[in-house]
């Protein structure tokens, strides 16, 4: 963990204590997103905390979580749009400390902010800058602090521009980070406190917090729509049907959830099949949500309109499409493979002791501490790269030599679909292959490198569930020819 997140002891005057009520509440709403002891790892725990009364408010309520307070540090973001938010953020960092917590401070760079649709960009930003600062900590989780209130605020803006079902949900309180599985997830814990009740409850600790001018703001669409729902009981109303949608939203998760499993096929090598009858039974919009949101484990989510093409046209026995950076080609018996587009190669990375990063959206690369690479006479380090388009053969020659070993590698090779094998992970030397990480029967190698060395693992990431993800290991076998991976399970569903 980085020196900036380190911690000093707590004086004990600065620690707050929750009213019984309040802090009941609040012990049931962190159950409820998977802490202290849910399905959540273990990690840090980052509070996006900018100095007002929802987040310090939050700041307090996880202070007073002694289950968890030794995971805790404190982030601002400056935004660099107000003169007066450098002196914020310090404030907070001294409250902060005061507590015995770390605190960083948070800065885009020039250019971040557009002159155009600024509240938006500010909160690209923030989630960005909140996401890279986690990340690089190995956080398990980013604490926001939006509350009842401005979920109501964000369900009446989505019904102003017309949302779809999906919309009327509001702000989820737990979001997985749609890339490689171990980013840190978006806690929520606020959502069913209001925002009077949890300053009348830092009055009643005698706790400061600041005051952003800009929260009364009229030229911000959030401020208008704040101001149209005091005092009519639509607040109340909409918070409501977004709890009521949210629970729509998580039943058909989980029958998408099901579905998935019985079309999907995940492969170690990152070459998955999907069989169209599952989804064709299902109908054409069970499979349209299910394609949706496997696509968005890659990125931001494809449009509605652009799915619904992509099924058509799966429907259709189309060869091959693309959509959202996935090719869809097609094979035998109504099944699809589906891969990585390869438009760019993925970036060569150098293998070097003790790493353990993502390589890609789909693999993880784990490289014990006191590994060390066996000498080489050109002096080239190990690097992880896709195979390319080397034949079969030849890459059994290079890695097993002559006789049945090297016989029973190409085979395995051939066995994977013509599409799938230049992406297949490999480890090179300079110009030579050294090895294939997810084929057992190359691990030996003329390089002296091992996959028992070397170990890649591939992410399968559930889109169905916010803290479920798989790892694959290898499972090719000589007799079968095929992927067969075995599947375990990292973390488990509540």
């Amino acid at each position: 963990m980085p020196s900036a997140f380190s911690t000093t002891p707590p004086p004990a005057a600065m620690r707050a204590q929750p009213e019984a009520g309040l802090a009941a509440r609040f012990a049931a709403a962190l159950r409820r997103i998977g802490l202290p002891d849910g399905p959540l790892p273990d990690g840090l725990l980052l509070l996006a905390v900018s100095g007002g009364g929802d987040s310090i408010a939050l700041l307090h309520l996880m202070h007073g979580r002694p289950e968890l307070r030794h995971r805790l540090a404190v982030a601002t973001v400056d935004h660099g749009l107000r003169p007066e938010a450098a002196a914020e953020a310090a404030q907070v960092g001294r409250w902060a400390a005061a507590l015995g917590l770390s605190h960083q401070v948070l800065k885009g760079r020039p250019g971040d902010l557009p002159a155009g649709g600024l509240q938006a960009a500010a909160r690209a930003l923030r989630y960005r800058l909140l996401d890279e600062a986690a990340s690089s900590a190995g956080a398990a989780a980013i604490l926001l602090a939006h509350n009842a209130d401005d979920q109501a605020e964000t369900v009446e803006m989505r019904l102003q521009r017309g949302t779809g079902h999906d919309g009327l949900g509001g702000m989820a309180p737990v979001v997985r980070r749609h890339d490689l599985p171990g980013r840190p997830l978006l806690l929520r814990p606020l959502l069913g406190f209001g925002r009077a009740e949890l300053r009348h409850w830092l009055r009643r600790q005698a706790l400061p917090w600041l005051e952003d001018p800009s929260n009364g703001d009229p030229r911000f669409e959030r401020i208008r729509v704040r101001r149209t729902l005091d005092g009519d009981g639509r607040r109340e109303r909409l918070v409501a049907a977004a709890e009521a949608a949210r629970r729509r939203a998580r039943e058909r998760g989980q029958a998408a959830d099901a579905l998935l499993r019985r079309a999907l096929v995940l492969s170690p090598h990152g070459d998955d099949r999907l069989s169209l009858a599952p989804l064709a039974a299902a109908g054409d919009d069970m499979a349209c949500h299910l394609l949706r949101g496997l696509l968005s484990s890659g990125g931001t989510a494809p449009a509605h309109d652009a799915v619904a093409r992509l099924w058509r046209g799966l429907s259709g026995g189309t060869p091959a499409v693309t959509l959202a950076g996935c090719l869809f080609h097609r094979l035998a018996g109504g099944r699809y493979l589906l891969l990585r587009e390869r438009r760019q190669p993925l970036p060569e990375l150098p293998i070097t002791p003790g790493l353990a990063t993502g390589w890609g959206d789909r693999f993880r690369l784990h490289v014990p501490d006191r590994w060390l690479p066996p000498p080489a006479a050109d002096g080239a380090v190990p690097v992880l790269r896709e195979f390319g388009a080397m034949s079969p053969a030849r890459a059994a020659r290079l890695l097993c030599g002559a006789g049945p070993a090297a016989a029973a590698l190409r085979d395995l090779l051939q066995a994977l679909p013509a599409p799938a094998r230049p992406g297949l992970p490999a480890i090179y030397r300079g110009s030579r292959l050294a090895g294939l990480p997810t084929l057992p029967h190359a691990a030996g190698s003329v390089a002296g490198l091992s996959a028992a060395d070397i170990g890649l693992s591939r992410a399968a990431v559930n889109p169905f569930r916010p803290w479920h993800w798989e790892t694959l290991a290898a499972a090719l076998t000589p007799d079968q020819g095929v992927a067969c991976p075995a599947v375990r399970e990292t973390v488990h569903p509540p």
